[in-house]
């Protein structure tokens, strides 16, 4: 059965539901679950593996996956439950059992966005180790929707909420699978392994919404302004506001194309703070306006 958030008073609802109590429930819903573990440790049977869980950490559970909780010390945590239609509505569970049949290039990019919940093998689960940082920024990210779901304020909640589910879900993409390119023609892959630098990347990710400049980065991560320069253009192929501005611009656009919320609040929502320059970035790396 699945769970909804329902309106009442608009007579609408969404399959979108936030579990705090019992995150690690036995009863999957026949939905995905992103179970995000933000304090404490257990130790979890999932299908045919017992693990050892310490936060901060995600389990990325789908409709098939049979998880319980045998033991936990000061445990605790939040489940996301979604239906993957609320990323693309042609993406049904069973349809998602097998995509041998054609489907269109956006469809497939909404598909790969629920990778992380998509086992080759039904006996593993995908489980992301995170740091304090990115599990403080999809908890924010998760606060926002719980705050969502729960106030139900205005015509817009259901588009909003989904704007939500979308933005951790390419964050959760961007951590499993390394680094991504941000579009087709845009951010390369690393091309170094200097950890400072993904330090950097994952910085980016987590707080791009935030005003960031470059004195910032050369304090926090303690290094002068040559070489960061020099290594973040080595390791991306651009420089360091570049790959900002094309992460910002890539967020707005998932959520552009995925939700009918005003184009200023997702500017906004993306880390630009000036809607014409918003417009002119847009634009320029794009090809057309937002």
């Amino acid at each position: 059965m699945e769970l909804f958030t329902v309106d009442v008073n608009r007579e609408t609802k969404l399959p979108i539901y936030i579990e705090i109590k019992e995150p690690f429930s036995s009863e999957n819903h026949m939905m995905f679950r992103l179970i995000l573990v933000e304090k404490g440790a257990g130790i979890i049977r999932v299908n045919e593996n017992t693990i050892v869980v310490s936060a901060p950490t995600i389990f990325c559970v789908n409709a098939n996956d049979r998880i319980k909780l045998d033991q936990c010390n000061n445990l605790s945590g939040r489940a996301v439950y979604f239906s993957p239609t609320v990323v693309n509505n042609v993406l049904t569970l069973e349809r998602m059992k097998s995509l041998e049949e054609e489907i269109s290039e956006s469809e497939y990019r909404d598909y790969c966005s629920l990778l992380p919940f998509i086992h080759e093998e039904e006996s593993s689960i995908r489980q992301i180790e995170i740091g304090p940082a990115t599990a403080r920024q999809i908890a924010k990210v998760i606060d926002s929707l719980q705050e969502e779901l729960k106030s139900l304020n205005n015509d817009f909640w259901r588009c909003r909420s989904r704007s939500f589910l979308l933005e951790i879900l390419f964050f959760l993409q961007y951590i499993y699978t390394g680094t991504e390119d941000l579009t087709e023609h845009e951010v390369k892959k690393l091309s170094c392994e200097n950890n400072q630098i993904n330090e950097i990347i994952l910085y980016l990710h987590t707080h791009y919404e935030r005003k960031i400049s470059i004195e910032e980065l050369t304090e926090k991560f303690h290094v002068n302004r040559t070489t960061l320069t020099d290594e973040f253009t080595k390791a991306t192929g651009m420089s360091t506001m570049e790959y900002l501005i094309r992460l910002r611009v890539k967020m707005a656009a998932i959520i552009l194309r995925d939700t009918d919320l005003p184009i200023s609040e997702i500017a906004y929502r993306v880390g630009f703070n000036d809607i014409t320059h918003f417009g002119r970035m847009f634009r320029k790396r794009v090809g057309y306006s937002p």
